[in-house]
Order: C-alpha cells, then structure tokens, then sequence
C-alpha cells in the first residue's frame, strides 16, 4: 500500500507540474487541492493505525526495500 501511494503521490505532483508548465493555474490549483486532500486522509490512517498499534502493545516498524 505504501509503495502504492508513493507511486500515486509522484504521479499528482507531475500533474501539478505539468498544470503550472502550461499556465493552467485552475488545473494547477485543483491538482494540488486534490493531492493535499488525499494526503492528509492517509495521514490519519496513519495516526489510526499507531494508536491502534500502541493501545494493543503493539510495535510499528518500518521496512525499506529497493
């Protein structure tokens, strides 16, 4: 899902780019709304998720791999 969403988040900023690029500042403006919409509902995942993890005992870990 993480890599999923990385994958997603460079492909709305290359549309935001691509926006300002060509002068388009209403299609510049909804594709940043759009992006920062959609990040900070994966941020509350987020956040829902460690305060799952740490009310169960849990341990959050993170993984990188190439």
């Amino acid at each position: 899902q993480v890599r999923q969403r990385v994958h997603n988040s460079l492909s709305e900023h290359q549309a935001i780019f691509d926006a300002i690029e060509c002068g388009d500042a209403v299609r510049a403006q909804q594709a940043l709304s759009d992006h920062v919409l959609i990040q900070g509902e994966r941020f509350s995942d987020f956040v829902s998720s460690v305060r799952k993890l740490e009310a169960g005992g849990g341990e959050l870990r993170a993984t990188v791999s190439n």
